[in-house]
């Protein structure tokens, strides 16, 4: 989601794009917190601005002052400036325990530092395990997906034990079978053995799905033995990527549950809301689909 506002002043305008919430998995990710930033003056106005300097005030902890400097502004020539990374303090970030919201504080001023016009934008910032949801956050759920990790390779480990006990050998090898049926079985193996781990359910929080919802990953799960919905279908996500294959994470008003492709195909785009794609997928036996809290042997 992206926060546009616009100053409108008799002689100059400042128009300034920021995200609304940002997080160490955006930064992670390469987000950016500035989107676009604008200086124009209006159409009546013939005047011509020069030696102008945009500045984004310091936040003591969070950011060192970030200036830009402006030749010069005409009537009907808007003047774009460079995105600059803000590049937010990784410790600070990694080490946030609430949400909370920073003021971005752009100062216009001329060449004798006179502040012309400011604009403050307000981001929200999210704990590192916090997802943001389907309303600020939707693609950055894939980054709470980690195949790699010491609960995840034991519970691979496992699924290669059942499926030699099972005699389909104890190759956890992705999509190298070239059929439907090896990636079926690993999944089976896998639901076994999480299912083993006892794990007990517990409610997710109300409208998780829009506004979003700490998450318990792989290693909080191999401690605490408990997962809500969404915390189940992410450690299984995890595990599948982690066997070669390609997870789904499915979110419905409520609850959430995983899949994953019994052919090497990934859907086109990273989210994908058309129910119609993923029920031709699913018919096609391109694509499983199942519920993760039954593991916990609680009913939902």
């Amino acid at each position: 989601m992206e926060e546009t506002d616009l100053l409108e002043q008799d002689q100059i305008q400042l128009e300034i794009d920021v995200i609304s919430t940002f997080s160490l998995a955006a930064q992670q990710n390469a987000y950016s917190v500035l989107r676009n930033i604008q200086v124009f003056v209006s159409e009546n106005n013939q005047s011509i601005y020069r030696n102008l300097k945009l500045k984004l005030c310091g936040i003591d902890g969070w950011l060192d002052t970030v200036e830009w400097l402006i030749d010069e502004v005409t009537s009907g020539q808007p003047v774009r400036l460079p995105i600059k990374e803000l590049k937010f303090p990784f410790e600070t970030l990694f080490g946030l325990t609430e949400e909370m919201v920073l003021q971005l504080n752009f100062e216009l001023v001329d060449s004798e530092d006179k502040i012309i016009c400011n604009k403050i934008h307000k981001v929200s910032v999210l704990p590192s395990n916090f997802w943001g949801g389907e309303t600020r956050q939707p693609d950055l759920l894939a980054a709470f997906v980690k195949p790699n990790g010491l609960y995840v390779e034991s519970l691979v480990r496992k699924v290669a034990s059942v499926l030699e006990t099972g005699g389909h050998g104890r190759s956890v090898d992705g999509y190298q079978s070239n059929t439907r049926e090896k990636p079926y079985l690993m999944l089976a193996a896998l639901w076994n053995v999480i299912f083993q781990e006892k794990l007990a359910y517990v409610s997710p929080p109300q409208g998780f799905a829009k506004t979003g919802q700490r998450i318990r990953l792989a290693a909080d799960i191999s401690q605490s033995k408990i997962a809500a919905c969404l915390d189940s279908s992410i450690l299984f996500a995890s595990c599948i990527e982690a066997m070669g294959l390609n997870p789904v994470i499915a979110i419905t008003q409520g609850h959430a549950f995983a899949g994953a492709w019994l052919i090497d195909e990934k859907l086109p785009v990273l989210c994908n809301d058309d129910p119609q794609d993923i029920r031709k997928r699913f018919d096609n036996r391109d694509l499983v689909l199942f519920e993760t809290t039954l593991v916990t042997n609680a009913l939902l």
